[in-house]
């Protein structure tokens, strides 16, 4: 198999698998004394049944848990993994890789499978490291992260990254031309509208009357007896940018 060369067989984490071995064989020992003389001398009930299956059940786990079991079990997941991993074009070392039932993915004897990195960034994966960056001023070449430090101001904006900084803006009235911010003391108001760049404030409104509408309702809570209570709503709009507001009026009829 291409991929098997990257795998070893017998690769297992720790030392305490054996034990469970151990520990499979009482729990065997103790399930067939059990279940013997149960099923020689005795009628079993639904409990013993449960309770041996329990035993039995716990002992396999236990054995599988085992070097030679785990090893074999995970095998072809590892196969599968690793595969995965070097046909998507993945670095990777012995511990990245992972494990799989306590037994390692990637046997570690094949140093091209890793990082190689080229500064900051790797020529394999693509993937980058905050070290070693090769800057030009503040912005690195190989992998285009960015410092603060070192701009190449152009006015307000820096011409290598676009970072932008609140001085020496290019103002066109009340809009810097390079980062497009808004200077609200450079505004030319005329009322609630800027006359150059046409920002609308909430101030100044020019309002006139644009929809009136009426409606009736029976007002059952604030009078001893019913009477029709009369609401008038009035829609107004600013002549200059065109807001809308409406106010409600109440009143008996």
């Amino acid at each position: 198999m291409k991929y098997s060369k990257y795998i070893k067989f017998w690769d297992y984490e720790g030392d305490g698998n054996d034990d469970l071995g151990w520990t499979f064989w009482v729990l065997m020992i103790v399930s067939c004394a059990i279940a013997i003389p149960l099923l020689l001398f005795a009628d079993i009930s639904v409990i013993s049944v449960i309770c041996i299956s329990l035993f039995f059940l716990l002992g396999l786990f236990c054995l599988l848990m085992t070097r030679p079991f785990s090893n074999l079990i995970s095998y072809p997941f590892r196969y599968i993994k690793i595969r995965y991993l070097i046909k998507s074009n993945k670095c990777f070392t012995r511990k990245s890789a992972g494990l799989i039932l306590l037994s390692y993915v990637y046997n570690g004897n094949a140093g091209h499978l890793e990082h190689d990195w080229d500064g900051c960034k790797c020529k394999r994966c693509d993937k980058t490291r905050d070290e070693q960056h090769d800057w030009d001023g503040c912005k690195c070449k190989r992998c285009d992260k960015i410092r603060d430090e070192q701009h190449n101001w152009d006015g307000c904006k820096c011409k290598r990254c676009g970072k932008v900084r609140d001085e020496q803006h290019d103002w066109d009235g009340c809009k810097c031309k390079r980062c497009y911010k808004i200077g609200f003391e450079r505004h030319d108001w005329n009322e609630c509208k800027c006359k150059r760049c046409g920002y609308i404030r909430d101030d100044q409104h020019e309002w006139i009357v644009d929809d009136i509408s009426e409606y009736e309702y029976d007002d059952m809570w604030h009078n001893e007896t019913p009477c029709k209570v009369k609401c008038t709503t009035t829609t107004y709009r600013c002549r200059k940018c065109g807001k809308t507001e409406s106010r409600t009026g109440y009143g008996a009829s």
